[in-house]
C-alpha cells in the first residue's frame, strides 16, 4: 500500500510539473505591459488584424504596425515564418480578433502575443 502511495504521489508531482512548465508561455499581455515595451523598443513586431478602413479609421494605428486583416492571416503564415523567433505582437480594435489570429499563429509555431484591448486600450 505503502508503494502504491508512493508512486500515485510521484505521478501526481511529475504532472504538476508537466502542466506549470506548458503554462509558462505567454501568449498575452495588457496593453499597459505592452506601451511600456513598445515605449522602450518600438522596433518591436506588431501586426494590426483589422481591416484597412478599421487601419485607417477613428482608432488610428500602431505607427510601425504592419497590417494583416485576420482573414488574411492564415495566408500570411509563411511571411510571419521569415521574420525569425521573436516575438509578434497582435493587435486588433478591442482584443478579439486578435486572440483568434495569435491562436492561428501559435498553431502554426509563431512566436504571438495577444495584446489585450486593443486599439481601444492604446488610445485611453
Amino acid at each position: 500500500m505503502k508503494l502504491l502511495n508512493n508512486i500515485l504521489m510521484a505521478v501526481i508531482i511529475g504532472a504538476s510539473i508537466f502542466s506549470c512548465a506548458s503554462n509558462s508561455i505567454e501568449t498575452s499581455i495588457s496593453m499597459s505591459e505592452f506601451k511600456k515595451l513598445y515605449s522602450a523598443n518600438p522596433k518591436i513586431k506588431v501586426i494590426d488584424v483589422r481591416t484597412l478602413g478599421e487601419f485607417n479609421g477613428p482608432l488610428g494605428h500602431i505607427t510601425t504596425a504592419t497590417l494583416m486583416p485576420l482573414s488574411n492571416i492564415q495566408g500570411s503564415v509563411d511571411k510571419l515564418k521569415t521574420m525569425g523567433q521573436e516575438p509578434v505582437y497582435v493587435v486588433c480594435r478591442s482584443g478579439n480578433r486578435s486572440g483568434k489570429a495569435t491562436s492561428i499563429l501559435l498553431q502554426n509555431d509563431i512566436n504571438a502575443i495577444n495584446v489585450l484591448g486593443g486599439m481601444k486600450a492604446w488610445n485611453q
